[in-house]
Order: C-alpha cells, then structure tokens, then sequence
C-alpha cells in the first residue's frame, strides 16, 4: 500500500472581506439553493469550525449552476491534474504544452478539457463525473456544521456545463450509501484514523516473523497518520477523493493496524437503546422526555451522524425524520436497509405528512412503522414498546 507524503494543508481562500454571512447547522444545501434559484454567477466562499480547526473552501457558479468546489479558484493545470490523479495517465504536461500560438499562456479550464476531448483521452462524460464528484467531496466537508459565508458575483469562465443542486446532493447521497458499506470499520468521515497498540508494539519491537512488505506498510502507516486529523482531513492534506484514501487504507483496518479514534456512547445494559434522527433539536428533546425513563435515547442531526453511532452502539430502534436537510430519511432508510446487519432494525419514519403515497415510500424504503406528526406521549410509547425486542415497561 502506498499512499502519497502528506503536504501542508492549502491556504484557505482569502476573501478580501471577512464573511458576515451565516448559516446554521445542516442549512447549508438551503443558502446553495437560493443562490441557484437566482441564477448567479461568482464564488461563494464557506468557512466553518470542525474540532476547533478552521475548515476554507469555494464553489463557483454560473447563472445557478455549479461548475467547481475545491480550496481555490482553479487554473487550466488545477483542472487537468484533478483528472489526472482521478482517472490515471501522464498527459497533464504534454496537453498543457500542447496549446497552440494563439493562446495565452494561461489558457481557460475549458479549452484544455475541450482539447484533452478532441485528443480522445478523456471523454466528456469523465470530465463531468469528476467535477462532480470533487463538488460533492467539498460540500461532505460542511454540510453537518454551521458557517460562515460570503458571495462575490462575477462573470465565471465555464468549467463544464455545471450542475444542479439536484445533481450534487444525488452524487452526495451515493458517496454516503459507498460511506455506510464501511460500517463497522469506519464509523464515519469524521473519525480519525490512529495506528493502534498492535501496530505500535510492532514498530517498537521489529519482530523477526513481519515480512518486509509489512514492515513497509506499518512505516508509511507511521508516517501517514497522525491521531489528530480525521479521513476527510487527511484526504484534503492529500488531494485524495477520501474514499478513494479509505479503500487504501482498509487493509491495514484488516490486520488491526489502524484503528478509529471517536467517543465511545456508553451504554445502559438495562435499558433499550433508540436512536432518534432528526435536524430538530426541539424535536429530540420532545421524544427524549417521553422516552428517556425507560429507554436509552441518542440523537443524531444527521445521516452521517446516525451511520456513526449505528456503527459503535448496539441501536436497537430508529425514529428517523424522513425530511431533512441534505441526505432526508428516505435515503437513509434506504443505505441502511443494503446493510445486511440492519436488515432487521426496527425503523419508524416520522413525518408531518400523512399522506398515502407517502407511506408507500416509506415502506419501498424499507420503513417497518410510519408515525405522523404531531403524535401524542401514550401513541408514540406503545409504538416503541411494539417494535422494541423484550419487555419493555413504559407506563
């Protein structure tokens, strides 16, 4: 395995005025969707706080549509090393070189993908997979968080033909079903990788039975990570899709090597364990009140929160919002019911909708109970009492 030397985090961009503009946890696809509906075209620059760590990034837009995130704006080479180090081959330098007299010597994005097209070494459609999926990687990096933002309108250069928000947040849903396949090895994007006491006592001991391969592999594990920065950190020190980094990384999970670093949930051997999952804190408090003396109640805002927990805690139920923000419940139910030790999990969709082609999306996604808001204590009790295994006293 061999992963590439870590460089120093990029520079953020610097606005040339601080963001005054926020936005509150999980309303991030919302401030995108207005900029969308109003057509604009310029940079929005994002800044958010993750563990006391400041994370910068930018996406461009075109009359509404988005053509780029990344940690800067982009020239000819950004784009085309981009689809260098996604789709393989050396022609990065010989295409740049390429462009004929005409041209300045900072040709535009899309006259290089025009010409790397023309030349038959990509075709359009990986051109815009990619741009796609590295929009979608920088958006996994804020949507949990709330932040700061602000908005310079200008006429872009096209970089593609751009997407929608429709698009974007469809190729984020997919990335977070490919994230829920790693459960238990990675409880989430946000954890953070550490070399565990295995693989240190390895290190420190050198045994005589470790062939040389291994060795190799638990050095560069050594100096790859650091126990402070999680996958999607790494991967930006990297410039690596942070699945892609994962998948490298998974064999060492295998050997015991590597292990995650997130907070235990401690929990009662007494008392059933329920996850809520919803983006209302209001909402959580309510159904922790009605249920928290006789069960075990953890919340989760988000998909990738709840995957987290699932990951480490024995959940025995989940109440699941169906409407929210970014990946909603349906799609959760969805990635969770394609998870064999799942297959069973009791899930009650919560909805203010009551309407029968609603629930028949709630069921084709594998919802076992569908609850309507609002629903008083005793209705919600006997519901959680009737899917919960055991008895379960909740008078």
């Amino acid at each position: 395995m061999t992963l590439p030397p870590v460089q120093p985090l990029p520079a953020g961009p610097q606005p040339q005025e601080k963001p005054k503009n926020t936005y509150e946890a999980k309303r991030l696809p919302a401030l995108l969707a207005a900029l969308q509906n109003k057509q604009v075209s310029g940079v929005l620059y994002l800044e958010t706080e993750v563990r006391k760590q400041s994370r910068q990034s930018i996406f461009i837009f075109d009359q509404g549509r988005l053509i780029f995130g990344g940690k800067k704006i982009p020239k000819a080479k950004d784009i085309a090393t981009l689809l260098r180090n996604e789709l393989g081959g050396e022609w990065t330098d010989l295409v740049l070189a390429s462009r004929s007299d005409d041209q300045t010597d900072q040709p535009a994005p899309q006259a290089v993908l025009s010409r790397l097209v023309m030349m038959h070494l990509l075709s359009w459609d990986q051109v815009e997979t990619t741009l796609l999926n590295q929009v979608a990687i920088q958006l996994e990096l804020f949507l949990p968080y709330p932040g700061s933002f602000s908005f310079k309108a200008q006429p872009q250069p096209p970089i593609g033909s751009g997407f929608s928000l429709n698009q974007v947040m469809t190729a984020v849903s997919r990335r977070h079903s490919k994230w829920a396949e790693l459960i238990p090895q990675i409880p989430s994007p946000e954890a953070i990788p550490s070399l565990s006491e295995k693989a240190l006592q390895w290190l420190a001991r050198t045994p005589q039975d470790a062939s040389r391969s291994e060795l190799r592999m638990l050095q560069t594990l050594q100096r790859q990570i650091d126990g402070r920065h999680s996958f999607l950190e790494l991967a930006v020190l990297r410039q690596q899709d942070p699945l892609q980094m994962v998948a490298e990384l998974l064999p060492a999970f295998h050997l015991g090597w590597l292990v995650c670093n997130q907070p235990e949930v401690q929990e009662s051997s007494d008392k059933p364990l329920i996850l809520v999952v919803d983006d209302s804190a209001l909402m959580q408090q309510l159904i922790q009140r009605v249920l928290g003396e006789r069960c075990q109640v953890l919340a989760a805002s988000t998909a990738m929160e709840a995957l987290g927990i699932m990951g480490r805690s024995p959940v025995q139920l989940i109440l699941l919002d169906v409407s929210m923000p970014g990946i909603d419940g349906l799609e959760l139910c969805r990635s969770i019911r394609k998870m064999s030790k799942f297959s069973t999990l009791p899930i009650v969709m919560v909805t203010a909708r009551d309407g029968f082609f609603d629930k028949v999306k709630g069921r084709m996604a594998g919802a076992t109970e569908y609850l309507t808001k609002p629903f008083d204590s005793g209705h919600l009790r006997q519901v959680v009492r009737q899917y919960l295994s055991g008895p379960v006293a909740m008078a």
